[in-house]
C-alpha cells in the first residue's frame, strides 16, 4: 500500500471492476472504456471512477482522473502505452507489459497458462533487441542474454 495509507479492503464494485479488466486486457489486449466496464459490471459512470480510484489507491492502476473518460493508462501488469516490453503471444502483437518484470506475471495469468509468450524488448543502453520467451513464469533466454534486477 502507499505510505500514509490505512490497511483498507477495496468494496465490491472495485474487485468486480478488477476482474473485469483483466478478463477483457487478457482477451483483447487492451484495457477497456467506460462503456464496456458499464456493459459488464452494470456500474455507472460514478461508481466507475470511484472503482478506479480505490484500485489506484491499491496501487493496482493508474487512471488519469482530470481525462473525460478517466483513462486507464496501467493496470498491472499491463500498459497502454508503449513501454519496453512487448508480449506477444501465439505470433501476435498482444499488448505491451508496465514493465520487464511484469512481463514475467502476464506468462503466469490463468488465461496465458501453459502459452509461450514472446517479450521483445531491447538494452536501455545500447538499444540493441532482446528477445526472451516465458511460460508459466519460467523466462528462457538465448546464449548470452543476462537480466540485471537491481535491488535498489
Amino acid at each position: 500500500m502507499p505510505q500514509n495509507v490505512p490497511e483498507f479492503e477495496f468494496s465490491d464494485q472495485a474487485k468486480a471492476l478488477r476482474a473485469f479488466v483483466y478478463e477483457h486486457w487478457c482477451g483483447t489486449g487492451r484495457g477497456p472504456n467506460l462503456r464496456a466496464v458499464h456493459e459488464a459490471t452494470g456500474l455507472d459512470r460514478r461508481q466507475i471512477v470511484q472503482a478506479y480510484k480505490e484500485l489506484q489507491l491499491g496501487i493496482i492502476c493508474v487512471v488519469d482522473q482530470d481525462s473525460v473518460n478517466c483513462n486507464l493508462l496501467k493496470f498491472q501488469p499491463f500498459s497502454s502505452f508503449p513501454s519496453q516490453v512487448e508480449v506477444w503471444i501465439d505470433g501476435a502483437f498482444h499488448s505491451y507489459a508496465g514493465c520487464a518484470l511484469e512481463s514475467v506475471a502476464i506468462s503466469k495469468m490463468p488465461p496465458f497458462r501453459g502459452k509461450q509468450l514472446v517479450l521483445k524488448s531491447y538494452c536501455a543502453c545500447c538499444l540493441g533487441a532482446i528477445e526472451l520467451t516465458a511460460v508459466d513464469g519460467v523466462v528462457t533466454a538465448p546464449d548470452g542474454v543476462l537480466v540485471h534486477i537491481s535491488t535498489t
